[in-house]
């Protein structure tokens, strides 16, 4: 069918990094079918990589809003709010994609930054300590570890616990 058809090229065209047309793809199979799920997940990471987030926010709603427990579209949510500088709103989408996935270690990653953002490093430090706890072996959670040999940096600029 046409959606599939766009659905498709969309995907193709993400690859290579041609996120204006993925998303103008995506939109294409949008006006076919606007009850798919997977095609406003994607076109929401396209917009999210080409730092269109109010955009990439109001595609992850139509996402959730038929997929609820969608943990990977509640982290680009999460992310998009955070750059649109929403901190309260982007913490209640990491901890709802933390409830439905606790070892999603990115989540984790995203919480940490957010919450040093906001000031509130033992937090920050906790949400570091989780990453690397749920995967010690991949770069994301060796990031969480890199994060937490700072931690005495942070202390000595005057940061307390």
């Amino acid at each position: 069918n046409n959606a599939l058809f766009w659905y498709s090229k969309g995907l193709t065209l993400s690859k290579p990094n041609r996120h204006d047309d993925a998303i103008i793809a995506y939109k294409e199979s949008l006006k076919i079918n606007a009850e798919d799920a997977d095609v406003w997940r994607n076109m929401a990471i396209d917009l999210f990589s080409h730092k269109q987030f109010l955009e990439a926010k109001e595609a992850c709603d139509n996402v959730l809003q038929m997929n609820p427990f969608n943990f990977k579209t509640m982290i680009i949510m999460a992310f998009s709010l955070y750059f649109l500088g929403l901190e309260s709103d982007a913490l209640l989408f990491f901890d709802r994609a933390l409830t439905v996935k606790p070892d999603f270690v990115e989540a984790w990653i995203g919480v940490g930054y957010l919450l040093l953002r906001i000031g509130q490093i033992h937090d920050a430090y906790e949400a570091f300590e989780n990453a690397y706890f749920y995967d010690q072996n991949s770069e994301i959670g060796l990031f969480g570890k890199v994060a937490l040999l700072f931690w005495p940096s942070l202390l000595e600029r005057g940061h307390s616990l």
